[in-house]
């Protein structure tokens, strides 16, 4: 058989069989990702053809201008596949790099080995035994660090290798097909952030104790570059943010991802997922950085990747802008908090409160004193807010009066129980540490606002107290980082008081998937295609049926 080299088919050289190559070997060629240390090479050859034309694809890459090579096999076996690359950097004196275990693409053209499929890419030198070398390509700066096969935190517990980073899960419920495919193949893996991705949809809560001992098998070195995700639950105690929890438990700053990254690496994107990590809305900050306490109040999350929650709204401060001339709208890891521009006393109460599953939330701040007048003002803001922000649909926006911000009422919405009017006085509670009670200049009940085309501004209770905080009570949180670290009234610290590594080719930030929410009007993000699975992987099927 006579075989032709095609250089350079995007980034990578293509070895086919004389003529025309396979059209699905072209696209899977143009689509991988550029290797800066090795020749990534493309080799389409018929079924059972690796061991008898190893020689030939020697001579081919034998100029010296190929360097080390990077062979990947669209056919062959494991065996095949290793025998022919240890013979290739034999005759060539070279490093070969050659996968042992089915590959599978990833987003932006990398590829991905499985622990369970093989022993990932093997490192081939001349007259030396092949070693273990990554089980990711591109090879990002944090793989040392990681382990290499599935590793036991806990009774009931494995942190294992996914293409992001790590999955620390629950094995006493297996993962659907869907979610684990989710994060192998849609999954971003950037260079810089090692993603640990904590639970699985449906299955047990993952221990603080069991994601500490994954923690202490971390190098020091990498920690740095240690970003959290929260994909299913995380066991905390009720109304507690889990990353500040998370944070306590192993005694060293935490950064939490407010959703699951998406697109290309670099790109930008994030997504918000509900409690069983169906994909929703951009949040509207990226990273929540928590510091550990010993006791007392712990400062709110400092938020990272901030992005405007409505267009044409001027930024008066970081995270802050200004609404209309009485009124403010700041970005808190729960959602958004809409205030008078003075700052209310106790409003670290309000920043410190953790997200809903599956839904931003809207703090509603009716002013002190609050009188009918002040309380309508507010309300009517909120709705003007809720119609700009859910295009009339208000499902995924919940309403908290600040005096009592662990209620959560929908704004909005045709289902759930008979509304109440939100005009209504709140049933008397005591206010949170720190702030006083509102004095009401108006004893009366306050008015219900007019109905709207998308329905009336409502208060119903919505959830049951929680037990567990899951993925999506991280969803709609929006971190940043503030300017500077101040302390409010209540000598809480407010800022970050850990400094968030830069990240090589831009943030890591967030926005909504395909199959539930619609991206932004005027987003350019959007992900980046993929090579076809099951196409041009080491004992893959043969998509031509040879």
């Amino acid at each position: 058989m006579k075989l032709r080299l095609r250089a350079y088919v995007g980034d990578a050289v293509l070895i086919h069989p004389k003529g025309e190559p396979d059209r699905r070997a072209l696209a899977f060629a143009e689509r991988l990702a550029r290797d800066v240390q090795n020749t990534l090479v493309v080799i389409d050859l018929p079924a059972g053809a690796v061991d008898r034309e190893c020689e030939a694809v020697a001579r081919l890459l034998s100029r010296d201008r190929y360097g080390t090579l990077r062979l990947v096999f669209g056919r062959g076996t494991r065996e095949e596949i290793r025998t022919a690359g240890q013979r290739i950097a034999d005759r060539l004196a070279r490093e070969v790099l050659v996968p042992d275990g089915r590959v599978v693409p990833t987003l932006a053209g990398g590829l991905f080995i499985p622990s369970d499929q093989g022993d990932g890419w093997l490192r081939c030198r001349p007259g030396r035994p092949a070693q273990r070398d990554s089980r990711r390509f591109p090879k990002p700066h944090w793989e040392f660090s990681t382990p290499a096969r599935p590793l036991p935190t806990g009774t009931h517990t494995v942190a294992e290798p996914v293409p992001g980073g790590v999955w620390v899960r629950d094995i006493r419920t297996e993962p659907s097909a869907a979610h684990r495919k989710r994060l192998v193949e849609d999954l971003p893996t950037h260079p810089d952030l090692l993603l640990v991705i904590v639970g699985s949809p449906g299955a047990p809560a993952v221990g603080l104790d069991d994601l500490a001992r994954f923690w202490d098998t971390v190098l020091p070195n990498a920690r740095a570059a240690v970003r959290f995700v929260l994909y299913g639950a995380v066991d905390v105690p009720a109304a507690v943010a889990p990353g500040q929890e998370m944070a306590n438990a192993l005694g060293h700053p935490v950064v939490l991802c407010a959703g699951l990254p998406a697109g290309a690496p670099g790109s930008g994107d994030m997504e918000v997922s509900a409690g069983d990590a169906t994909p929703g809305r951009r949040p509207y900050a990226d990273e929540l950085s928590y510091v550990p306490v010993r006791a007392g109040h712990a400062p709110p999350p400092a938020l990272s990747g901030l992005r405007p929650p409505l267009d044409g709204v001027p930024e008066i401060a970081t995270g802050l802008y200004q609404y209309a001339p009485d009124a403010v709208l700041e970005v808190v890891q729960s959602g958004l908090w809409l205030r008078p521009p003075a700052e209310p006393p106790g409003a670290n109460d309000i920043r410190r409160v953790p997200a809903a599953p599956g839904h931003a939330i809207l703090h509603v701040d009716r002013g002190a004193p609050q009188t009918v007048q002040t309380a309508e003002r507010m309300l009517a803001l909120a709705e003007d807010i809720r119609q700009r922000l859910c295009a009339g649909t208000g499902a995924d926006i919940l309403l908290a009066p600040t005096e009592e911000p662990s209620a959560l009422v929908p704004l909005g919405g045709a289902n759930g129980p008979a509304p109440t009017p939100l005009g209504s006085a709140p049933a008397a509670a005591a206010p949170p540490a720190g702030r006083p009670a509102p004095a009401l200049e108006h004893p009366a009940p306050l008015p219900p606002l007019p109905a709207t085309e998308a329905g009336a501004l409502t208060s119903a209770a919505l959830t049951p107290p929680r037990t567990r905080l899951a993925s999506g009570d991280l969803a709609s949180v929006a971190p940043r980082i503030r300017g500077g670290a101040s302390v409010d009234p209540e000598g809480v610290p407010v800022g970050p008081a850990v400094r968030v590594p830069p990240v090589r080719g831009g943030s890591l930030r967030m926005a909504p998937a395909a199959g539930r929410a619609a991206p932004d009007p005027g987003d350019p993000g959007g992900r980046t295609d993929r090579p076809p699975l099951g196409v041009y992987g080491s004992a893959a099927p043969d998509p031509g049926g040879n």
